[in-house]
């Protein structure tokens, strides 16, 4: 510990701490005062690995120590995954930081179909909830690549270095050579973020000279420019160009191969949190009129440095979401369907973050097609659509279609239920001019029922479902679909244009407590059946 922060590496420091060990009382606070006073080292930069040599018997105790050492600014990694008493629930109940798949799976990954399914699908799960993998035992390029090829931007093994007293702090000259054209690849953190499309990049400290730039570039002639940092953080970049203008200007390299870089750095330059949005970014990049549209984006994590992103790579990006999204859309409104839904609920699910999920349904909507036809009934989609599209803030809402007269809103929007009144009152008015005057003065038509009785039916009303999903007890958008359903069920049994509020928070039938439901006061005219229902539902 005392070499790798007197030798300032870069980086961080994992020390391996067996779990049986934090079962002990007080042990947590002992390693705290290890670093904070003997060490006096940044905490921010250890991370506690967890050895699994014993099988873990009190999950709760250890997860009160491991919650003191991330409280002090340690990062948590677990170690073997998949090997010992590894396992899937440690993952889950301490959600690490970084996890390390043993070398049981590493080894011969390139030839072994079996190890390289199961070390993809621990790279699927990772990039879901937002941990690294770090791939062990890498003792081949062959290994080297099928780990790369897969996204694992982290891995250790003999073929990187062996394990010796004294740090290296970088690898050999001859190893970079290997891993260099393995670097541009993508991996992942999460959907629709900058983070997505980070690459690796070499990056050089603002104190280093113009010699050690031209070696770097020399060896690359990919690299358009070259991050420049101070310390962790990124300050600027210094360009190819730039570079080599210097060095072949006359006496350019007999004068200037010895001045520091960041007498030549570029600030003006895009740098970005990993888990900017990708439209965050593009609007960002384009803004700024002055800055190199060729040059590296750079992203950070943590303020520290973290990787590059190429603008090419950004533009793809974009297009191809941009065909997904159209791909998935609904063709009637053109607006996201089922897909793009799932995974705005399942993003905010995994970032825990609290949301209202809104599903609308048209009331007697097949009579009134029956009556008037589809053309007519298009129409009154189309209408409900453009409604529902005045009425969401479109920074902070999204909106859905996903089949027929259903629609949906992942409301983020703190007045979501003011917004839900004005869609009911809107609709109520906008209705009417899809009627002719005869139907519209009885206030609704006759049509056969699905029983093939004729039937009176009132003017189309609109449903509303609202739910709040608690995050810790939905796993899934399948969770909040079924809350979501049956809240739009119990709207449309209300009858009329009616706004309905669950108070199901999950699938456990866990409900809101009576200070955190919200009162509603809707004007609509109810039977004694309806009351009754209301009653049983608590409303």
């Amino acid at each position: 510990c005392r070499e790798f922060f007197t030798k300032n590496f870069d980086g961080k420091l994992f020390i391996n701490v067996s779990p049986i060990s934090l079962v002990n009382p007080h042990t947590e606070e002992h390693i705290v005062e290890i670093f904070e006073n003997e060490l006096e080292v940044d905490k921010e930069r250890i991370v506690i690995e967890l050895s699994e040599s014993y099988p873990i018997d009190d999950y709760e105790f250890i997860s009160q120590a491991l919650h003191y050492l991330r409280d002090r600014g340690f990062e948590l990694a677990i170690d073997d995954l998949g090997a010992g008493y590894s396992s899937l629930r440690v993952w889950s109940e301490f959600k690490p930081e970084y996890v390390k798949i043993d070398r049981h799976f590493i080894k011969s990954i390139d030839k072994n179909p079996v190890n390289h399914e199961f070390v993809r699908s621990i790279q699927e799960i990772s990039r879901s909830v937002g941990t690294h993998v770090i791939a062990e035992g890498i003792e081949t390029e062959a290994e080297l690549k099928a780990i790369t090829s897969l996204g694992i931007s982290h891995g250790q093994g003999y073929l990187l270095g062996k394990p010796n007293p004294t740090l290296a702090g970088q690898i050999t000259k001859q190893l970079r050579t290997v891993i260099n054209p393995l670097k541009q690849f993508t991996f992942y953190r999460q959907k629709d973020t900058i983070g997505n499309l980070m690459e690796y990049s070499e990056s050089v400290q603002a104190n280093e000279s113009l010699a050690t730039c031209s070696e770097i570039i020399e060896d690359r002639e990919d690299i358009h420019a070259l991050p420049v940092l101070k310390g962790a953080k990124p300050i600027g970049i210094i360009t190819r160009q730039k570079i080599l203008e210097i060095f072949f200007s006359l006496y350019g390299r007999e004068l200037h191969s010895r001045r520091r870089v960041i007498k030549f750095l570029e600030k003006n330059v895009l740098i970005v949190d990993q888990a900017s949005t990708l439209s965050e970014v593009s609007r960002a990049f384009t803004a700024n009129k002055k800055m190199d549209m060729n040059a590296n984006i750079i992203v950070t994590h943590g303020g520290n440095y973290a990787g590059v992103v190429r603008p090419k790579k950004l533009l793809e990006r974009i297009t191809q979401r941009q065909i997904q999204s159209a791909r998935y859309s609904n063709p009637l409104t053109m607006l996201p369907g089922n897909v793009p839904i799932y995974e705005w609920i399942d993003e905010l699910l995994t970032k825990q973050k609290s949301f209202k999920l809104a599903y609308f349904d048209l009331n007697n909507f097949k009579p009134y097609n029956d009556i008037y036809g589809y053309s007519r009934g298009d129409k009154i989609i189309m209408m409900l659509s453009d409604v529902l599209k005045e009425n969401i803030d479109q920074e902070k809402d999204r909106l859905g279609h996903i089949g027929g007269d259903d629609f949906v809103i992942v409301f983020n929007s703190d007045d979501w239920h003011e917004r839900c009144e004005s869609i009911l009152d809107s609709f109520r008015e906008e209705v009417k001019a899809y009627y002719n005057e005869e139907d519209l003065s009885n206030n609704g038509i006759y049509s056969e029922d699905r029983r093939g009785e004729r039937q009176f039916f009132p003017i189309l009303s609109l449903a509303i479902g609202i739910v709040d999903p608690n995050p810790s007890l939905c796993n899934s958008h399948h969770d909040v679909a079924v809350l979501a359903t049956d809240a739009k069920h119990q709207a449309k049994k209300m009858g009329g244009n009616v706004l309905f509020v669950s108070r199901r928070r999950g699938n456990d039938r866990s409900y809101l407590s009576n200070d955190e439901s919200n009162s509603f006061d809707q004007e609509i005219e109810i039977s004694s059946d309806q009351i009754s229902l209301l009653e049983d539902y608590g409303t």
